[in-house]
C-alpha cells in the first residue's frame, strides 16, 4: 500500500512538472514570437496609424507621351525630375507613413533619402523595385520578414479578424540620395492605397 501510494505521490509531481514546463514553454514561445522592437516596431506603429501623407501617382506618359514603362529605366534622370517636380515623392525616416494611391498596374516614386542603407515597409502585396539615376537595379541587400514583424504587428479588419499589418520588408544599400521607386501590383494586392515607410537601416 506504501508503495503504490508512493508511486501515485510520485506521478502526481510528474505531471504537475511537466504542466510547468509547458506552460513556461508556451510564455517564452509567445514572447518570442510577438516581441517587436527597433525600425519594425516604428514601421508598425507608422503603418498602423490613422495619420499620414497623401501621395497619388501618375502614369508617366502624361509628363512625357513617350514614357512607357519600357522607357522609363532609360530616361530614369528625366522621370525622377518630374516625379520630383510634382510632388511625387516619398523621403526616408520620416516620422509618418506615407499613404500612395497607385492607380495603374505599374506605379512610380521618387525615393528621397540621405541614408546609406534602409529598409522600405508597405502593408500590401506588391513587388517593389528600386532603381539609380541611370536606371541600374539596385538590388536588395535583405528580404527576410522576421516572424516578430508578423505576429507582433497586426491590424483588425472591419469585421474585427486581425491580420499582419507589414506585407513587405525590404532592406537595400544605396550610394546616392535620388531613387526610382518602381511598385507592381501583384494578384495578391487587395487594395490601390497601400501604406509605404522607410526608415534607416543598421
Amino acid at each position: 500500500m506504501n508503495l503504490r501510494n508512493t508511486i501515485r505521490k510520485i506521478s502526481i509531481i510528474l505531471a504537475l512538472a511537466g504542466v510547468v514546463v509547458y506552460m513556461n514553454a508556451c510564455d517564452s514561445f509567445k514572447q518570442t514570437t510577438t516581441d517587436i522592437s527597433g525600425i519594425d516596431l516604428v514601421a508598425c506603429s507608422q503603418l498602423n496609424d490613422s495619420m499620414f501623407y497623401s501621395i497619388n501617382t501618375q502614369p508617366l506618359m502624361d509628363f512625357d507621351s513617350t514614357w512607357t514603362d519600357s522607357a522609363a529605366l532609360l530616361n530614369a534622370g528625366s522621370v525622377l525630375d518630374s516625379l520630383e517636380a510634382h510632388g511625387i515623392m516619398i523621403e526616408a525616416g520620416m516620422d509618418t507613413a506615407y499613404k500612395v494611391t497607385a492607380g495603374s498596374a505599374i506605379n512610380y516614386l521618387e525615393l528621397k533619402s540621405d541614408f546609406a542603407n534602409v529598409v522600405i515597409f508597405t502593408d500590401q502585396i506588391v513587388r517593389l523595385e528600386l532603381y539609380d539615376t541611370s536606371g541600374n537595379l539596385i538590388e536588395k541587400s535583405d528580404a527576410t520578414m522576421p516572424l516578430e514583424a508578423i505576429s507582433g504587428c497586426q491590424k483588425e479588419d472591419d469585421g474585427g479578424v486581425s491580420h499582419p499589418t507589414i506585407k513587405l520588408r525590404d532592406g537595400y544599400i544605396l550610394s546616392g540620395n535620388s531613387f526610382l521607386m518602381r511598385i507592381l501590383k501583384t494578384d495578391k494586392t487587395t487594395s490601390s492605397i497601400l501604406g509605404i515607410t522607410v526608415q534607416q537601416g543598421n
